[in-house]
C-alpha cells in the first residue's frame, strides 16, 4: 500500500513515515512534531486500519478532548478506528457525499 506523503488534520500537515518506529510499535502519533508513523510490512488492511487510528489520536490532539488520560485516549482510538474504517469502506456513497 502506498501511504500519502502527508495528511492535514485541522491547520496542520502532518508528514507520514514508515521510518522511526520502535519495534514494538505498529503506529505511531507525534502530534509535537506533526509526524504520523506506521509500520511498512504490514497486511494492506492493518496498514489502512493503524494510519487512520494515528490521524484518529491527531485528531483528538486538536480538540479539548487531548487532555484524556492516554489510556483512555488509547481505548476510544481503537475502539473507533476499525468500524469507522469499515463505514467508509463500505458506504462509497457517503465518502463521495462527505468528500465531494
Amino acid at each position: 500500500m502506498k501511504l500519502p506523503a502527508s495528511i492535514t488534520i485541522g491547520p496542520h500537515v502532518y508528514a507520514v513515515t514508515t521510518d522511526g518506529l520502535p519495534d514494538d510499535l505498529i503506529g505511531d502519533s507525534d502530534c509535537t512534531q506533526l509526524v504520523l508513523r506506521v509500520r511498512a510490512d504490514m497486511p494492506e488492511s492493518t496498514t489502512a486500519e493503524t494510519l487512520l487510528h494515528e490521524c484518529l489520536h491527531a485528531i483528538l490532539d486538536a480538540t479539548p478532548l487531548r487532555d484524556f488520560d492516554d489510556a483512555v485516549e488509547e481505548s476510544i482510538v481503537s475502539a473507533l478506528a476499525p468500524p469507522l474504517l469499515e463505514l467508509l469502506r463500505r458506504n462509497p456513497r457517503l465518502v463521495a457525499l462527505l468528500v465531494p
